[in-house]
């Protein structure tokens, strides 16, 4: 996934969550950003095969940050 501009390199945690609290926690990994200033990228493994089609949150969490940014995601 390509992080959001401006993102900072390092490890982050990335999360699919039912809601924008981190609570019903339905997968989670962890990976190093690579790239350049302009663009971060990560690469994680969420294994979503027993999740049900609906809206939920798809949230990163840097290292050194520990504040979570949540983006809505659909599974269908």
């Amino acid at each position: 996934m390509i992080l959001p501009r401006y993102s900072e390199p390092g490890q982050y945690a990335v999360a699919v969550t039912r809601d924008q609290t981190g609570n019903d926690l339905l997968a989670q990994s962890s990976a190093t950003a690579t790239g350049n200033a302009d663009r971060e990228e990560i690469s994680v493994d969420l294994d979503l095969r027993k999740s049900k089609p609906g809206a939920y949150f798809l949230s990163t969490t840097h290292e050194q940050d520990q504040a979570s940014y949540y983006y809505p995601l659909q599974i269908r």
